[in-house]
C-alpha cells in the first residue's frame, strides 16, 4: 500500500494529497564559512548555533571580512537554521542589517514561500519524524540540507 501525505485536519476544500517536495525545491539553500573568523570589537554581527533563538550576538568580523567571505547573506524574510548539534530549530530573519553566520547554520532563501510557514514546516512534528526515519543518528546531528525530502 502506497503511503498517503495529508495532514489529518484539513481545511475545507483542501482534500488532494501533499506533494512531496526536497527542501532545494522550495528554498535557495547555503552554510556560512567553515573556519572560524578574527573577532572585532565592532563591525558585522556574527552568529553560530547558539544564537538560533534571538538571532543576536556579541561577536562582529570586520567589515572587509565579510566583503570577502560573504556573497550571499542573511536578508529580511529569510530563514536561518541549526545543522550541527541541534537539528532544524529556525528563525525568520527581521532586520536589514548585514549578519555573517557559521557553518553550523543554514541559509535558507524561499522561493515563493511565506517564510515563516517554512519555519514553522521545517519544525514540525511530521517534518522531524520524516528526518528521523529518513537518516541514520549520526547524520541527523549533521544535517545535510540538501537532501532534505518534506511534505508541502
Amino acid at each position: 500500500m502506497m503511503k498517503k501525505y495529508a495532514p489529518e485536519i484539513r481545511l475545507n476544500g483542501f482534500d488532494d494529497d501533499w506533494k512531496k517536495k526536497y527542501l532545494s525545491d522550495v528554498a535557495d539553500i547555503y552554510d556560512g564559512v567553515h573556519q572560524t573568523p578574527q573577532y572585532t570589537d565592532k563591525g558585522i554581527m556574527f552568529l553560530s548555533v547558539e544564537n538560533i533563538s534571538t538571532l543576536t550576538s556579541k561577536k562582529f568580523i570586520s567589515e572587509e571580512a565579510f566583503a570577502r567571505d560573504y556573497k550571499i547573506y542573511p536578508e529580511r524574510g529569510d530563514v536561518l537554521m541549526t545543522r550541527i548539534g541541534d537539528v532544524g530549530t529556525t528563525n525568520v530573519v527581521d532586520t536589514s542589517e548585514k549578519i555573517a553566520f557559521y557553518v553550523s547554520l543554514a541559509l535558507l532563501k524561499p522561493k515563493n514561500v511565506d517564510s515563516y510557514f517554512l519555519s514553522n514546516v521545517i519544525q514540525s512534528c511530521m517534518m522531524i519524524t520524516e528526518a528521523k526515519s529518513t537518516f541514520s543518528f549520526p547524520f541527523v546531528l549533521w544535517f545535510n540540507t540538501f537532501q532534505i525530502l518534506w511534505d508541502f
